[in-house]
């Protein structure tokens, strides 16, 4: 028996799996393509950790290798800034460490486990957020022991950078406890303050290291931005240290003059290709100002800018400069800020030094030159000096450079009128017009009547006036 072939599809059977597979492929991408829900009020409320799991200050046995938190909601498996391996940190440093995401929170895995005898810190740092972007707000600490008794040392402080005075984020900051041949680190990273904690360490001597971990290696690599090691102390019961560390750079090249000018005939502004160390003896270097072509020495003595500022109440311009005549009357244009912003600019804003959060003064690319004798107009001088040390400590800095002084040319300009010309209202008068007597004028007495068209049209009640 034969069956009969198969019969072509109906336009309206064809139609009907067309449309299934719409739906079919529009299902598949909604899924390929997740995203917040939509629909509802929408959510600005940041996670919070609900659990951990061991708790806190639990007595745990040496190896563990897992813990775990739960949070308020789901939570995304990208963190606000790096990857989710950075948002947690294990303290004291226990080598590789990896976080696995959980549909409501994460999981820390420590490879080589939790050494005996220890205080540990595990942080969940504030770059965990849910699925509508809300971070957590605040870090979160875990205190674990395997054996070592919890006692709430603290080594604390604030990183600044050593050339601008800010506070530094991000900076990895370590405490090295040393027990006989055993190493123990502490660590932590400063916040958008620059504020570091170390907490719950051990007591005895340390050394503190302040470093930007760029790359995030867990190491100072020769071109990050340090500070240390310094020594430090711990003593129970209940003992904090605090400190102000402030980075610099690595710098193995020496300062060098890059520019000469003259301020007036009586001093002169250097310019240096780097920052010098401002604690330095000033008078200690070598410098000299010769004509270059007959070869007269002229004497000089360098100062920083708050000491040139204070020089003779540094309360006005030099003697060879002509002084900023004051505005003609009415003339507003010249009073406000030189920028716009805020108040211009005092003697008493120059003569302050500027200092960092460590309280030390920050450096300056230039020293000025206070002369003994005049400078000549027109005439080249040679300037030398030498000694320097840039703010990393490199020394042996140097350099020589030219300048030639030019007086200011002399205020010949008129001054401006500030009243504009002409008769913008259009209501001058000729010269030798004798202008009407306007409190006198006589009307009729009719006209001034109280029902008269005249009052009406002044608006005026001029009874009293000729009484």
């Amino acid at each position: 028996m034969t069956g009969s072939p198969p019969s072509a599809p109906t336009p309206r059977a064809t139609w009907r799996l067309v449309s299934a597979a719409v739906v079919v492929a529009g299902a598949l991408v909604a899924c390929a393509r997740p995203e917040a829900p939509r629909g509802g009020p929408e959510d600005r409320t940041p996670p919070y950790i609900l659990e951990a799991e061991p708790d806190t200050f639990a007595q745990v046995p040496p190896g563990l290798q897992e813990i775990r938190f739960r949070f308020s909601e789901r939570i995304s498996e990208r963190a606000s800034t790096g990857t989710l391996n950075d948002a947690v940190l294990v303290s004291p440093s226990v080598g590789n460490v990896q976080v696995r995401h959980q549909r409501d929170g994460i999981e820390v895995r420590v490879q080589d486990g939790l050494q005996a005898g220890q205080v540990y810190r595990i942080t969940v740092l504030p770059v965990i957020v849910d699925m509508f972007g809300n971070r957590l707000q605040d870090a979160f600490d875990l205190v674990l022991s395997t054996g070592g008794t919890p006692v709430p040392n603290v080594v604390a402080g604030v990183a600044e950078d050593r050339i601008t005075g800010r506070p530094v984020e991000g900076a990895r900051v370590e405490a090295t406890f040393r027990f006989g041949t055993d190493t123990v680190i502490h660590w932590n990273f400063t916040d958008p303050e620059g504020i570091y904690s170390l907490r719950y360490v051990p007591d005895g001597s340390y050394d503190l290291r302040v470093y930007e971990d760029r790359n995030r290696n867990g190491e100072l690599d020769p071109t990050e931005p340090s500070a240390g090691p310094f020594p430090g102390q711990i003593q129970t019961p209940l003992d904090t240290a605090f400190a102000v560390v402030s980075l610099i750079a690595p710098d193995t090249t020496p300062p060098r003059l890059t520019s000469a000018e003259a301020v007036d005939s009586s001093a002169v502004l250097l310019t240096f290709d780097d920052f010098l160390e401002p604690l330095l003896d000033l008078g200690a270097l070598s410098v000299t100002l010769a004509d270059s072509a007959a070869g007269g020495q002229v004497e000089i003595e360098l100062m920083n800018e708050v000491d040139f500022s204070t020089r003779e109440g540094g309360d006005g311009p030099p003697t060879d400069q002509a002084p900023v005549p004051d505005p003609p009357p009415g003339d507003t244009a010249g009073t406000g800020p030189p920028d716009g912003n805020g108040a211009p600019e005092t003697v008493a804003d120059r003569t302050q030094p500027r200092v960092g959060l460590s309280g030390l003064p920050l450096p300056a690319e230039t020293l000025y030159g206070v002369l003994g004798t005049p400078l000549q107009a027109g005439v080249t001088y040679r300037v030398e000096i030498s000694g320097l040390v840039n703010i990393a400590g490199t020394g042996q800095g140097g350099g020589e450079a030219m300048l030639t002084w030019e007086p200011p040319p002399p205020d010949t300009a008129p001054q401006a009128d500030s009243i504009p010309g002409g008769d913008p209202a259009g209501d001058s008068m000729p010269p030798d017009t004798i202008p009407p007597d306007t409190l006198s004028f006589q009307r009729s007495p009719a006209s001034l009547s109280p029902g008269s068209p005249a009052f009406r049209r002044e608006g005026l009640n001029l009874e009293g006036a000729h009484r």
